[in-house]
């Protein structure tokens, strides 16, 4: 069952099964799933990255223009910050739980200061942070979000999305996704 996930959130004292429902591939009826739980659903929150956005075909290019913003013309310095962030730049591919998946702007910024980077911490977080938020208009989603959320809504669920990104590039990519 491709994209099939199952997980548990706590909302206050209550505790929520969770299952991204929507990227499931085997046609079941999203209301028949819903049904299922024991546990009513009261809402959803999902993850951004890599749940409903394809981590390495949004970020991929971002990263790699992050890098070359931080070193500023110098290529082999734009390939160490990469494997850094942990960041292949052949593949195009970042690690799980690296800088680059899963830091905020201020913290890949100041790793990146530290490894080299000529550019000031202030200045570069500031680069970086227009870079991320302006990047939101590329984002790939990962299947048909549309039919997802407006499912979820139907079902009377309250639908959330939690990331490290700031939350002018969140509301830029529900814009652009058409999911607002």
């Amino acid at each position: 069952q491709s994209g099939s996930k199952t997980c548990g959130v706590r909302i206050g004292n209550s505790f929520y099964s969770v299952v991204s429902i929507c990227l499931v591939e085997d046609r079941q009826p999203i209301g028949n799933r819903i049904r299922e739980h024991s546990m009513p659903i009261r809402a959803v929150l999902f993850d951004k990255d890599g749940t409903l956005l394809d981590y390495h075909r949004t970020w991929g290019p971002i990263n790699l223009a992050a890098a070359e913003i931080a070193a500023n013309g110098d290529d082999l310095l734009a390939d160490r910050l990469l494997a850094l962030g942990g960041m292949d730049r052949a593949s195009m591919m970042t690690r799980p739980g690296s800088l680059l998946a899963a830091a905020h702007t201020i913290e890949i910024a100041t790793a990146w200061v530290e490894a080299g980077s000529p550019l000031p911490l202030a200045e570069l977080a500031g680069r970086l942070d227009a870079l991320f938020t302006a990047s939101a208009t590329g984002s790939v989603p990962i299947g048909d979000l549309d039919a997802c959320f407006s499912a979820l809504r139907t079902a009377g669920l309250t639908l959330g999305i939690a990331s490290s990104d700031n939350e002018a590039s969140i509301r830029l990519m529900l814009d652009h996704l058409g999911l607002a």
